[in-house]
């Protein structure tokens, strides 16, 4: 099956085709406006598919034929980036207006809305969204036309809490979260970054020089990462991912009697 990103028609449809037959073309009909974006999540075999009315859909991929599962409208101007995780089932999606919606997967009933800060806004346009496994949700924003060329970085925890911000003078294009979700890499203008989710701190850039030789430097990034220890629980709300609980047990030796 090949799903493009980009995937709007002029019908407003999206289409689907599959790799075993080629010839095989399914078609999604259901935005009022033209498809923008389009995520695939294999572990459900759901695809969600943002349109330029601000709507969101999410579709049941059966063996027979797609199902709308439901359908919802978060956004004033077309929704430009989505992504989800099945461990939170959790689907983020961002908006030209600077809007970002957390929903449920499985019932699609809203979590938490985060706006972008106005002083944000004004300057820059949200391009790209990203979920991470630890409950974080990462807002990558351009440059208005005019302005320096660079892009912003946000953080965001699942609550709406601000955890930190960033400017970095590269166009960012691509945008990869480690499976841990503490580090993320990003690509753009020749060059490939690794990011401390939380801090937002660059400490491995790969240049012009070495861009040929990306994959090996992607593999030894995700070798590289490791888990933290397992005294660091996340217990306050604003770290806390949706539906995970943490329970901490205290034993005490009993005292022998004399």
């Amino acid at each position: 099956m090949c799903i493009r990103d980009r995937c709007g028609h002029v019908d407003n449809s999206c289409k689907i085709h599959s790799f075993a037959d080629p010839d095989s073309t399914t078609s999604l009909h259901f935005h009022k406006k033209v498809v923008t974006v389009a995520t695939f999540l294999e572990a459900a075999s759901l695809l969600f598919t943002g349109s330029q009315d601000g709507t969101l859909a999410a579709w049941k991929l059966a063996e027979n034929k797609p199902v709308l599962k439901w359908y919802v409208c978060d956004h004033a101007a077309p929704v430009v980036s989505i992504d989800c995780n099945s461990q939170l089932d959790l689907v983020v999606t961002a908006s030209q207006d600077a809007s970002i919606a957390l929903r449920v997967i499985n019932t699609g009933k809203l979590l938490k809305k985060i706006r972008v800060e106005k002083s944000y806004s004004l300057k820059y346009v949200v391009k790209q969204v990203r979920l991470s496994g630890r409950g974080y949700v990462l807002v990558v924003m351009k440059e208005r036309p005019g302005n320096v060329i660079g892009d912003y970085l946000i953080v965001y925890s699942i609550n709406g809490e601000k955890v930190s911000s960033t400017k970095v003078c590269v166009a960012l294009n691509c945008i990869v979260m480690d499976s841990l979700g503490y580090q993320f890499i990003a690509g753009g203008d020749n060059l490939l970054c690794q990011f401390d989710l939380l801090t937002l701190e660059r400490f491995s850039v790969l240049d012009k020089g070495l861009i040929s030789e990306g994959a090996e430097y992607l593999k030894y990034l995700e070798e590289s990462i490791t888990a933290l220890d397992l005294s660091l629980i996340h217990i306050s709300e604003p770290t806390r991912p949706l539906y995970i609980s943490y329970a901490v047990f205290c034993l005490k030796k009993k005292k022998k009697k004399k």
